[in-house]
């Protein structure tokens, strides 16, 4: 089973308007193939939100926080796979 993730809020080539894009991009690619879809662009917000919030220890790569933020919808994904 294959489960599909947006990216994390980490300052992404193309900012914002990429990762939105990519984010909708992984939604319809597991829509058209039946697999669960993480939606962490949603979840989290903008780069600035994620850091705002305290979920990126370093500024760039999400920290244990983040993944504590995360565990749960991962964790629905997973139960239904």
């Amino acid at each position: 089973d294959i489960i599909l993730v947006s990216s994390t809020p980490a300052g992404s080539v193309g900012g914002e308007p990429a990762r939105q894009a990519y984010a909708g991009y992984m939604r319809d690619l597991a829509k058209s193939n039946r697999c669960p879809f993480v939606d962490i662009v949603s979840l989290m917000g903008t780069d600035a939100a994620a850091d705002a919030a305290g979920w990126k220890g370093n500024g760039l790569h999400i920290d244990g926080d983040g993944y504590t933020v995360m565990a749960p919808l991962v964790g629905r994904a997973l139960a239904g796979v």
